[in-house]
């Protein structure tokens, strides 16, 4: 069990939106502003882990907002093919499908924990920034079980790679220090619970 559970809901919901919302978003804007914010990452889950102060370096070193606003179309937006693609059915999928079974299996999981969700940019529900969102609401409302099942069976299976890709493909160090950051982020949530994470077979 983590020390504090407001501290970990408070990380995940900071990383989901940094994820998922472009940083002209004024919830980005006021993301990235706290990381500026003396002790912010006390209590964080992993901030003893190594790489951790490599990844918050890279996190807050200085950047225009053009230039994370340029670094989050390529690797988000496109046109172009996405390094790192953020929904999970993409990965878990043999076809790569966007919408794949694993993004049905969510939604059942969802419609059973009474769970309503509006995708933020009306795509599948299955986006890494979405689904840190939640499991960010979960640990806040206390249902501790339903957001061990949500990272076990939803998204660390493919939630690791997509960190790794994310990481390769950055040219910005905000976005390689965001995604190392959620890396270390999820398995210090994966360790303390105890979450078993079911093993799924990677197509990308």
């Amino acid at each position: 069990m983590l020390e504090s559970l407001p501290t970990a809901a408070a990380a995940l919901n900071l990383l989901g939106t940094l994820i998922a919302l472009p940083p002209g978003d004024p919830a980005h804007r006021a993301a990235r502003a706290a990381l500026h914010e003396d002790g912010w990452s006390e209590g964080w889950p992993g901030s003893d882990a190594p790489g951790f102060a490599a990844a918050v370096a890279d996190l807050v070193a200085a950047a225009e907002e053009a230039g994370l606003a340029e670094a989050y179309r390529r690797l988000f937006v496109g046109p172009e093919a996405l390094p790192a693609p953020p929904w999970g059915s993409v990965y878990l999928d043999p076809e790569n499908a966007l919408c794949g079974e694993s993004l049905l299996e969510l939604r059942d999981f969802l419609r059973t924990a009474a769970v309503q969700v509006q995708s933020h940019d009306k795509g599948p529900e299955d986006h890494a920034g979405l689904l840190l969102w939640i499991a960010a609401w979960l640990l806040a409302e206390g249902r501790i079980a339903e957001a061990d099942v949500l990272l076990g069976v939803h998204l660390l299976p493919w939630g690791p790679r997509f960190c790794e890709r994310l990481a390769e493909a950055a040219d910005a160090p905000f976005y390689r220090g965001l995604a190392r950051l959620t890396a270390l982020t999820l398995e210090a949530l994966r360790a303390h619970h105890g979450i078993a994470m079911r093993e799924r077979q990677l197509y990308l």
